[in-house]
């Protein structure tokens, strides 16, 4: 009985720190895109900017 508590709270605790991972994972993932996606629209305005000023 102590036995398959102790297992149960050891896959409880795997599966959480998976699932943190995960987490983690997605959203490092979706930060990177946002700041990617925000550099290319900086990028492109600054190229119409510099089209205008010319």
């Amino acid at each position: 009985m102590l036995f398959t508590t102790w297992l149960d709270e050891l896959l409880v605790s795997i599966d959480e720190w998976y699932f943190r991972g995960i987490l983690h994972k997605a959203s490092s993932v979706l930060c990177r895109n946002a700041v990617g996606q925000y550099n290319q629209a900086n990028g492109q305005s600054n190229l119409i900017n510099s089209k205008f000023s010319a």
